[in-house]
């Protein structure tokens, strides 16, 4: 009852029907009258009746979600009639201030409807609109509230830099204030962090196993150990008793204790002993651990589909404990001749002739996984029996040697300098990643492998993995621990390469934003499909839409990295609503969340390069409308971000 202001008007009382007109003071949807009876009379006929409240005239507006200050917006009043007979009365629109516009003498037929629009200059603050028919027997009204926001925008720019060893830091950083374009350089706050912090700061996020996996636990008594050699009071505490527990009576490691015991799983664990063991830490004796896997790889009831390795990998992690004795000895002729098969694939794997081209066709880790086994080979006579017993021959050393040289010459030549200083290997295990095969993986590899024959490739990797630290949140790879033990391997130039960021926040109006990024590029364009055609014709800004169109915007990326958890928010028009408006999954890998006045976009890892997001609306409104510019940042990283540039006017007729 609050909502409505009644005050009746009879206009007739025959046959038991009382007919009244009455005015509302808000938009409601349903109406209920309560009538107050004076006679016993009245009384008696209201209980035995129902009572029809019917609006001979009705008005409605169809209001935006939101405005920005500064927008002009056509308020379409609309009045429809269900009178018997034509009724003639005037349409008006009040805003705040005591404004009020006029369409004159308007005379709608029975059944009929009619449109008027009033342009509204959007004032700051919320805008109140109130419209009404006024006849003079039949009247309505509406009033409704839009959220009008300020024009402006507060925004970060930023931009940073790798100061390498021996670069002038003071020039660098008078190059990374003259690249601010949205606010004076001198205004930003400068942080700076060397690659030896980087590492410091990963580590005492894994001092604590993140589950009782024996991969979670050797990854943090693998941590633990490295953290006290850099000066950590960590103790080691009981986690080799909880890793040796997962160890099973046949010698090989299970996942978690009280499961059966895991090739591959085995595999990783003695590939960290081995590089524990090679720092010159104590570890558990390894010989029961490398039978387990002589005595599965050589089975007949090998599993191939489940979780086992490949020949190469086996070789891979066998030559690093070459002095363990190779005992495999096939009895039955299946396992002889699976022993035939693996010596035939390890003689042209291990020493591929010319005319082969060395095989692996360019696979980047499989290469650097071939060249660590020869070395491990090469470098013992325990390595050069071993390579022997797998079908070398006599001559294995110098095969062997011949064959690292090949190797090394074919490795360094894939290698691409990075903008940033680095060296890496583009797509070096790309698309396929396991525990055995991630990118931090390969590269930590590959840094240790290239460090003799090419220092500045070896530590230039170095430098790329840690970059992919401050860019990506590869410290959930299992490969972290392989990463930290390649960057311990650098050079003291390399430890003390900085990360140099300049930040500095503003806030300014949307027409004055220029497009700005570290590492991002980002543009918005807009597109409408010709009718009949399915050739989209780009929207130029200035150039008109019409209300009732269906258009496209395509958010355009560019990004210079891999990078982890990145968010783009990209606002609109009020003019636009989205044709999908619900949130959720858009594809395999891309979360959109739509709100009110911007729609929002997540990626878990965003790729390299270009990236092209399309955003269908259809146009409600008419008027001049702007909308905020679009800002993309990794959340993991927020100094790599971009700001698109301001649009312009979205004219619609």
């Amino acid at each position: 009852e609050s909502a409505l202001t009644f005050q009746p008007h009879l206009l007739s009382a025959k046959d038991g029907t009382l007919s009244f007109s009455f005015k509302t003071s808000d938009k409601l949807s349903t109406y209920y009258v309560r009538v107050y009876a004076h006679t016993p009379e009245m009384q008696n006929a209201i209980a035995e009746k129902e009572m029809v409240v019917s609006l001979p005239v009705k008005v409605s507006i169809l209001e935006p979600r939101f405005l920005y200050e500064g927008d002009t917006y056509n308020a379409a009043v609309t009045v429809s009639s269900i009178a018997d007979e034509p009724v003639t009365g005037v349409i008006k629109l009040a805003i705040p201030g005591g404004l009020i516009q006029s369409s004159g003498s308007v005379t709608l037929a029975p059944g009929e409807t009619k449109t008027v629009s009033f342009p509204v200059k959007v004032p700051a603050g919320d805008l109140t609109l109130t419209a009404s028919f006024q006849a003079p027997d039949f009247s309505d009204a509406v009033r409704v509230k839009i959220p009008v926001y300020a024009p402006a925008q507060t925004l970060t720019e930023a931009h940073s830099a790798v100061l390498l060893a021996g670069a002038n830091r003071n020039k660098l950083i008078e190059r990374l204030r003259d690249m601010f374009v949205n606010v004076p350089g001198d205004k930003a706050d400068l942080k700076e962090i060397t690659i030896l912090d980087m590492v410091k700061d990963a580590i005492p996020d894994h001092v604590e196993p993140s589950g009782r996996d024996v991969l979670s636990l050797t990854e943090a008594w693998y941590v633990r150990l490295i953290a006290h050699n850099l000066g950590s009071d960590v103790e080691e505490g009981d986690l080799l008793d909880r890793i040796l527990a997962c160890r099973n009576s046949d010698g090989g490691y299970a996942w978690f204790e009280g499961m059966h015991s895991s090739p591959v799983i085995t595999a990783v664990v003695l590939e960290r002993f081995a590089k524990l063991r090679d720092r010159g830490f104590d570890i558990p004796d390894p010989d029961a651990s490398v039978k387990f896997l002589d005595s599965a790889m050589f089975s007949t009831q090998k599993p191939i589909w489940c979780g086992w390795l490949s020949d190469a990998q086996y070789m891979h992690i066998r030559a690093m404990y070459a002095g363990v004795p190779f005992d495999v000895k096939p009895v039955s002729q299946a396992d002889k001749k699976r022993m035939t098969e693996f010596k035939k694939y390890a003689k042209n794997y291990l020493t591929p002739s010319k005319k082969d081209g060395r095989g692996l066709q360019g696979q980047i880790l499989a290469k650097a996984r071939r060249l660590l086994t020869l070395r491990n080979l090469a470098a013992s006579s325990e390595g050069i029996g071993l390579a022997k017993a797998w079908g070398i021959g006599l001559t294995a050393g110098a095969k062997l040697n011949k064959s690292i040289k090949a190797d090394v010459v074919s490795l360094l030549e894939y290698a691409v300098e990075h903008r940033d200083g680095g060296w890496y290997y583009p797509n070096a295990v790309m698309p396929w990643r396991g525990l055995l095969e991630s990118e931090a993986y390969a590269h930590a590899l590959l840094s240790n492998l290239l460090n003799d024959d090419s220092a500045q490739v070896a530590d230039g990797i170095r430098l790329w993995l840690m970059l992919q630290k401050e860019t990506q949140k590869w410290d959930e790879d299992p490969a972290f621990v392989d990463a930290i033990d390649a960057i311990l391997n650098g050079s003291k130039e390399v430890l003390d390469t900085r990360v140099l960021a300049l930040s500095a926040t503003y806030e300014a109006p949307f027409k004055d934003i220029k497009a700005s990024g570290n590492g991002f590029t980002l543009e918005r364009r807009f597109f409408r499909t010709a009718v009949g055609s399915a050739h989209k014709v780009e929207i130029l800004p200035g150039t008109p839409v019409n209300i009732g169109d269906k258009i496209s915007i395509e958010y355009r990326i560019w990004n210079a990295e891999n990078r982890s958890f990145v968010k783009l928010t990209a606002g609109r028009e009020a003019t636009l609503r989205p044709v999908q408006q619900l949130s959720g999954l858009s594809g395999w890998t891309l979360y959109r969340n739509v709100k009110a006045e911007c729609t929002e976009y997540f990626w878990e890892v965003c790729p390299e390069e270009k990236t092209t997001v399309t955003e269908e609306f259809y146009v409600t409104q008419a008027g001049s409308f702007t909308a905020p510019v679009m800002v993309i940042e990794s959340l993991y990283a927020p100094h790599y971000r971009a700001n698109s540039a301001f649009y312009g006017i979205l004219d619609v007729n």
